[in-house]
């Protein structure tokens, strides 16, 4: 058995991938640096999820999962839960009681970031998720089926600083970042994907993903 010395190079490490998953902690931190992010709520009591909503009323609300959303991929079949609009019916609001749920308001969109940091390389990609309404709240729902407009973007020093930041802080040194850009062209943060997918970037636009993480793998540490 080959045992891995605590001296490796990961990207990432695991354990740090583990602690950097937890959605509420990203959040926090986000609006530690200075990003603005949506209202949210994570509970298991109607009460409290219902007092939520009201206070955000007339503006919708989102429900989304608290780790990954894959449920099943195998070669012929792909599901998964997409961040979706409810309305808290008594109904819903019951189906909530076992589990805490992640509840978050709804941000209206001009168009959506997917932002790849390696080290200090940073790759941005416009995503036009308003050109179709099935696409509208998450732009991965019907991935397979449309292809939506896509292109690399150079970002502002701000927001740039900002993703190479949170990647830092949460101990990283690969994440996906996922941003909303407003209607009146602010950037809200969404999440951080501590091992997201990134190969379609490379496929579709070009970027050179893979060269910046074979530098970072292959670099020797000073």
């Amino acid at each position: 058995m080959l045992c891995l010395d605590g001296n490796c190079h990961w990207v990432n490490n695991p354990e740090n991938n583990r602690r950097a998953d937890n959605k509420l902690n990203q959040l926090r931190l986000a609006k530690s640096l200075g990003l603005s992010v949506p209202e949210t709520i994570v509970s298991n009591d109607p009460k409290a999820i219902r007092d939520f909503a009201h206070q955000l009323a007339p503006r919708q609300v989102i429900y989304k999962t608290l780790c990954s959303p894959f449920v099943k991929e195998t070669k012929k079949t792909y599901a998964s839960v997409y961040t979706t609009p409810i309305e808290l019916t008594a109904e819903i609001l019951q189906a909530t009681k076992p589990v805490p749920c992640l509840i978050q308001e709804y941000v209206d969109k001009a168009y959506e970031l997917r932002i790849t940091v390696i080290g200090e390389q940073v790759f941005a990609v416009r995503i036009f998720s308003q050109d179709y309404p099935s696409t509208s709240v998450d732009w991965r729902r019907d991935q397979h089926k449309i292809q939506l407009r896509q292109e690399l973007i150079e970002l502002d020093s701000s927001l740039r600083h900002f993703c190479v930041e949170i990647v830092k802080r949460l101990d990283l040194i690969f994440g996906a970042i996922d941003i909303i850009i407003t209607l009146e062209d602010q950037p809200v943060f969404l999440e951080i994907n501590p091992n997201g997918q990134w190969a379609w970037i490379e496929y579709t636009l070009g970027a050179p993903i893979s060269d910046a993480l074979i530098d970072e793998l292959t670099r020797e540490e000073s």
